[in-house]
């Protein structure tokens, strides 16, 4: 090769190394920076839990990131203790649900070098068999920030052993809601001989009466495992019939960890729980005889006082939960042990990753003890902060209570983990900061790996025959029915996304759809008829039937008129129908169900095509007019159309206007003059700028002559009262007004009482 093609292989080489990543170029690891797993290989049983120590041996670091690969059908992640090392670094965060390890040191002089712990690895053991835990994704960055690969090596783990069961407690504290889930490590899925798991318990072995069965059981097991479950409550015990291993619906890698969840309570506290619970399972034809009963090791149990964000119903902290894709759940920030009658104040923010989530209904519960307590409150949301600032009128005495609550919703559908954080968290005893801890939680996103589609049918309501009323009756197996959204296609060119909408159509026939879509966007659609006529169902008649003087000489009369409403109801439907007529928004009247004159029925059956009778009875001691309003309705006796698309119901509104009211009558009077007798006395007067009426209503009782004085004293008192706002009226129009609506008052009053 001559000298001029060595130079344009050389500058093609360099191009070459230039514009090729790093990551698709292999390197080797760099002997001086190594990462191990101790012990490289352990044996152990089922249902046991083991340590793995994950070292480092390097010069100065400035990084580390570790990820590991295991069989997580075998062995679960339930812990990562980081070394003394993270004491010192500047930002470190570890993940269960992906094993990730980071830590950082912006400070060189706190950088770890030599030989030291990088963390601890804790796992459980649900199956047997042989599997490797095996670093991936793991490298270093020297001190200069150089990213290096080390030498590693696999941990091997062999599991021997039968099956063992669980019970375990999520917190040992007493008093509260608790929860026990019965778990099985050690099922071999695909034996033909499981048949099913059965098992009952003694929740009081000790006749102390410690425990307490609080609600029904929870079966954990997947759906598409069992045929059906039985719980007798009665004698606390269960039954899960297995799907035959020869069903195509079942699972034979399925591990069966988790089988029931079962709401307790500590009445009293229990040091070591297995002799106050007792309790036998049996898997197909085999006893589980190695049983026992523990506390949750991630539950957070402290005594000293501090704050924390929780899972909605959880009684105490924990480090992490699990939130499927396509579930909600409610977050609370709650104390603990924070008994303070001084407290003024909390304040602060809650992180919530919007990219990872999103969050709502962001507020105080009206059911906490916080609620009648708060003197000012403001909450927001801020894209990824939950901004809190609320100050107390009076301390709080309990020790446990919620302060805010929230909701939050995965965004994406993998398996992802982040944190929820209070941020500048401020809590003040009479505006003196108090120094608590405060703990967070790391939610752990599930991928939903199967979705079932929605299915959707649609119910509606025809009223005053052209105005519908459409109601979806939706059902998702595995997503919350909240997160569907709809398109509605209503035949006539409109179209809706409300969940519920409304629509008036013109009299025709019309085309109408509806498609429900999930998160994942699986569809189910519905399709339905819609023919709309014009119908003349009803002929009314009101009759007056008397006046009924109800009330003793002692009393004031009270004049009562009853009428009867006569209803010539048609059925104009080709099935039959349950036909309702019901006042409504009864102002001045009343219905009377049962009288001296007759019963008053609201219902009756009209078969198809036909006419029929109905009557009702109403009363009114009203001393103005009023209006008569009702509705009839048509229930179908049978649906008209197919079970997807059906009309729930015909309404018609009706109204019958200004009826007259009772007139006001004296029976024997005991007095020439007047008895005004609790009538109300009533002026209008003018306020300024505009001219507005307001009535200034006082009701006064005469029983003698002499009380007419006190009558012509309000008159006069009230005549002065509008008088002085008279002459305040800057408005000339607006005085005379005034004036002229006075005097032509008090002339009335003033003959109405010469007359007497």
């Amino acid at each position: 090769m001559n000298i001029k093609n060595k130079i344009k292989f050389s500058i093609c080489l360099m191009i070459l190394l230039f514009i090729i990543p790093n990551n698709c170029i292999a390197t080797t690891p760099n002997t001086d920076y190594t990462m191990s797993l101790e012990p490289n290989s352990k044996t152990v049983a089922v249902g046991d839990s083991f340590n793995i120590v994950l070292w480092g041996n390097t010069p100065k670091v400035s990084a580390i990131q570790s990820k590991f690969n295991y069989d997580t059908s075998m062995l679960e992640l339930t812990n990562i203790e980081l070394g003394s090392i993270s004491d010192s670094a500047s930002s470190k965060r570890t993940d269960l649900s992906s094993s990730l390890i980071t830590m950082l040191w912006f400070n060189p002089s706190t950088a770890p070098e030599g030989y030291y712990k990088i963390a601890t690895l804790s796992f459980k053991v649900l199956k047997g068999g042989n599997t490797t835990i095996i670093p991936r994704s793991y490298e270093f960055s020297d001190n200069n920030g150089v990213s290096v690969t080390p030498v590693t090596n696999s941990a091997n783990i062999i599991v021997s052993g039968g099956m063992k069961a669980e019970l375990i407690l999520k917190t040992p504290k007493p008093n509260v809601d608790n929860e026990a889930v019965l778990k099985i490590y050690g099922i071999d899925a695909s034996d033909p001989n499981l048949k099913n798991i059965t098992g009952n318990f003694n929740f009081n072995g000790d006749n102390n009466n410690n425990v307490e069965l609080i609600g029904n059981y929870d079966i954990k097991v997947a759906n598409s495992q069992y045929n059906y479950y039985m719980i007798d409550t009665s004698k606390n015990s269960f039954v899960i019939s297995l799907k035959d291993v020869l069903d195509e619906n079942y699972d034979k890698g399925y591990t069966f960890n988790e089988i029931i969840k079962i709401p307790l309570k500590l009445n009293n506290l229990v040091d070591d729980p297995k002799n106050t619970i007792l309790y036998n399972v049996s898997v197909g034809d085999r006893n589980v005889y190695d049983k026992k009963v523990s506390y949750d090791s991630s539950t957070i149990v402290d005594n000293n006082p501090y704050f924390a964000i929780v899972p909605a119903g959880s009684s105490t902290a924990v480090s992490s939960t699990d939130l499927k894709f396509c579930k909600y759940e409610k977050f609370r920030l709650k104390a603990f042990n924070m008994k303070d009658n001084n407290l003024t104040k909390f304040s602060g923010y809650i992180f919530v990753d919007e990219d990872k989530f999103s969050a709502d209904e962001f507020r105080i519960s009206q059911f906490s003890t916080v609620y009648d307590k708060v003197n000012y409150s403001k909450l927001e949301i801020n894209e990824s902060y939950l901004k809190y600032n609320l100050t107390l009128s009076k301390g709080i005495e309990e020790e446990d209570y919620t302060v805010l609550e929230f909701r939050i919703t995965p965004s994406h559908n993998k398996n992802t983990s982040s944190p929820l954080i209070l941020g500048n968290f401020s809590v003040e005893n009479n505006d003196t900061k108090i120094d608590v801890d405060i703990k967070d939680i790391t939610i752990n996103i599930l991928e939903k790996d199967e979705n079932m589609p929605p299915s959707i049918s649609i119910g509606y309501a025809v009223s005053d025959n052209n105005y519908i009323s459409f109601l979806p009756l939706m059902l998702d197996p595995d997503d919350d029915t909240e997160d569907l959204e709809l398109d509605w296609k209503f035949g006539d060119g409109d179209d809706s996304t409300m969940d519920e909408p409304s629509h008036k159509y013109d009299y025709g026939q019309y085309s109408v759809s509806c498609t429900v879509t999930d998160k994942l966007d699986a569809t189910d659609s519905v399709s339905g008829h819609l023919i709309l006529k014009e119908y003349n169902v009803l002929n009314y008649t009101f009759e007056q039937l008397g006046v009924d003087l109800n009330n003793s000489a002692q009393q004031n009369y009270t004049n009562n008129v009853t009428y009867l409403a006569n209803f010539k109801l048609y059925n104009p439907l080709s099935a039959d129908v349950s036909a309702y007529a019901t006042f409504k928004n009864p102002n001045g009247y009343k219905v009377i169900e049962n009288s001296t004159t007759g019963t008053s029925c609201n219902k009756i059956i009209i078969p198809a095509k036909e006419k029929r009778n109905l009557t009702m009875l109403i009363t009114s001691s009203s001393k103005k007019p009023f209006d008569v309003k009702w509705d009839v309705k048509y229930y179908p006796s049978s649906k008209t159309q197919d079970d997807e698309f059906y009309v729930q119901y015909y309404e018609w509104n009706f109204v019958e206007k200004s009826f007259d009211g009772v007139i006001s009558s004296l029976n024997d009077p005991k007095y020439k003059d007047i008895t005004l007798g609790n009538q109300e006395v009533t002026f209008k007067v003018n306020k300024i700028p505009e001219i507005k009426e307001y009535e200034i209503t006082k009701k006064i009782e005469v029983i003698s002559p002499n009380s007419v004085v006190l009558y012509i004293i309000l008159t006069v008192i009230s005549f002065t009262m509008g008088l002085s706002l008279a002459i305040v009226i800057k408005n000339p129009r607006n005085r005379r007004i005034l004036l002229y609506r006075l005097r032509n008052n008090f002339r009335k009053i003033y003959n109405h009482i010469r007359g007497y």
